[in-house]
């Protein structure tokens, strides 16, 4: 019985989570009520508040169950790579990859932290990992001064999903195209970097 009670709440909760991840995805987490998702999930207000008693409990569950679905790419499939040329071309391919397979929500995600303190907290993992990228991509170099901060920008620039964003959904490049284009830029200053 007590057996048969928790396999039922466990699903009440996954209920509730692809609810929200639903929700999240079509309108934002910020627009996206406790009443919304209980009658997405098909189950009473105080339910969903049974499971995840404040907004950051459920954003963390989702973000966690989400997350599995669409694990970040890791860092060593291209961070051990000695030519930054071919290091970066790797890397962005990585990321580009995986933004076009977790593009909805990711997209909602990072409009909508900026209104939701909670989000931006549960969003960390994520940060992290930029971080990692970027200073994966911009080691290795052989330029200094001004070239160096260019193409520490343009790196910075090229990792973010908005990048991507605009690159790959502006229908004038084909797929594997916005990562070439940033890379050869990006080994054009570093060929020259003084043109």
């Amino acid at each position: 019985m007590l057996r048969e009670r928790a396999a039922g709440a466990d699903q009440t909760r996954r209920r509730i989570i692809e609810a929200a991840i639903a929700l999240y995805e079509a309108r934002g987490p910020a627009d996206t009520t406790i009443s919304a998702v209980a009658k997405h999930a098909r189950v009473q207000r105080l339910t969903v508040y049974r499971h995840f008693p404040d907004e950051r409990l459920l954003l963390e569950a989702c973000w966690d169950f989400w997350s599995a679905l669409h694990p970040l790419p890791a860092l060593h499939r291209w961070a051990a790579i000695a030519d930054p040329r071919q290091r970066l071309r790797s890397g962005l391919d990585a990321v580009y990859i995986y933004y076009e397979a977790a593009g909805g929500l990711l997209e909602r995600l990072l409009i909508d932290r900026e209104r939701m303190p909670a989000l931006a907290e549960v969003m960390q993992p994520f940060d992290q990992w930029l971080s990692e990228v970027r200073a994966s991509l911009v080691e290795g170099w052989a330029v200094h001064g001004r070239p160096r901060q260019w193409i520490v920008a343009l790196v910075d620039h090229a990792i973010r999903f908005t990048t991507w964003s605009s690159m790959a959904r502006s229908g004038t490049l084909n797929p594997g195209e916005p990562s070439r284009l940033l890379c050869r830029a990006i080994a054009d200053i570093a060929r020259d970097p003084y043109a």
